[in-house]
């Protein structure tokens, strides 16, 4: 039985509005290709994320984020997960990330895909699954001077801000879990607050970005 609950309709009707390369393509095969390799690939058991139930998944090939969440299923191990809707690349709705809309980690919790799936057109290493899961991040943060304004003064004090570039490193998933053996990197560029775009590095993060655990939200 599938542990995978999606929306169809709705979801097929945001992948129609909001896909950017959909000109030409059948929908509902690309819809059932995603649904095939999730399905296929990721393992009953398997977590997208540590401490909220919300997840993000990236398709590469059509552009498309899909929002949803997780619960362990009665009495089992295995994840019951639940796709709501399809947004664009890099956007999220704080609408649609339900009881998050207001909280402070809410940016945290919408940025980041868990899980990208694509195709050996866009890199060879999907060859070894179509599913790449998201395992660990490197970062970089700058000193920046935020103004504050209090009983009529106003002051600057410094603060750390995490840098707008980030790297994904990406592991194959398949049904028996992770392949440690094969991984890319992934640049991630943020343009703005609510946009985002990705590209598979050929070489290494730059020296001076450190690693991060990625499962730990921090307020931006």
């Amino acid at each position: 039985m599938s542990l995978w609950r999606i929306s169809k309709d709705h979801v097929i009707d945001r992948i129609n509005e909001r896909a950017r390369i959909l000109k030409g393509l059948n929908v509902m095969a690309e819809f059932e290709r995603i649904c095939e390799n999730l399905e296929d690939y990721v393992p009953s058991d398997w977590r997208l994320t540590r401490f909220t139930g919300d997840f993000l998944i990236l398709d590469l090939a059509i552009g498309i984020t899909l929002v949803g969440d997780q619960r362990r299923k009665d009495m089992s191990a295995d994840i019951i997960k639940v796709v709501n809707t399809a947004l664009l690349a890099g956007g999220f709705s704080k609408a649609k990330l339900g009881k998050h809309a207001g909280s402070a980690h809410l940016f945290e919790i919408a940025k980041r895909p868990n899980l990208f799936i694509g195709n050996e057109r866009i890199h060879e290493i999907f060859k070894v699954s179509p599913v790449l899961a998201r395992q660990y991040e490197k970062v970089t943060y700058k000193t920046i001077l935020i103004e504050f304004d209090e009983d009529k003064t106003k002051f600057k004090r410094p603060v750390k801000a995490k840098s707008n570039i980030e790297y994904y490193r990406l592991h194959p998933l398949t049904k028996s879990g992770l392949d440690q053996n094969n991984y890319v990197w992934m640049k991630s560029v943020y343009k703005n607050r609510y946009q985002c775009s990705y590209s598979i590095e050929t070489g290494k993060p730059p020296i001076h970005y450190h690693g991060e655990d990625f499962w730990h939200l921090e307020t931006e």
